[in-house]
């Protein structure tokens, strides 16, 4: 029985590493966001998010440059004091705008899709999908 327990106690080690240890992978480099539930992106709307370890967050909201700040623990995910640019644009690119900042005020969790997508979660859902 204790050769089990210490053989179950090593596998888990190999195992892949849970969804807490992988959300530490937000930072280095820029997720472009792929899915804004309930619109649909223009093709010259691109927003993105990028995560710096000092817990700044920057991007492109499909209008205007945005700027803030983020915390998270484990898989808890809280982004402040947002800012952006006051650029006007087309109305499609302004709702998305309007979307995109709506969600990331919203957002309380993140999850890593096997895949590699980041998915950026409220209570009532998914808010956004990003990918790299």
């Amino acid at each position: 029985m204790r050769i089990f327990q210490a053989l179950t106690v090593v596998l888990g080690m190999l195992a892949p590493m849970p969804m807490l240890a992988q959300a530490q992978t937000l930072t280095g480099g820029d997720w472009q966001v792929a899915d804004l539930p309930g619109i649909t992106l223009p093709p010259d709307a691109t927003p993105t998010l990028s995560f710096s370890a000092e817990g700044r967050v920057a991007g492109h909201s499909g209008c205007n440059r945005f700027t803030g700040g983020w915390t998270q623990d484990g898989l808890q995910l809280t982004f402040t004091a947002m800012a952006t640019t006051r650029m006007a644009c087309d109305s499609a690119r302004m709702e998305v705008e309007d979307r995109m900042l709506a969600a990331l005020g919203a957002v309380t969790t993140l999850a890593l899709t096997p895949g590699g997508a980041l998915e950026l979660l409220g209570s009532d859902g998914l808010l956004l999908r990003a990918t790299r």
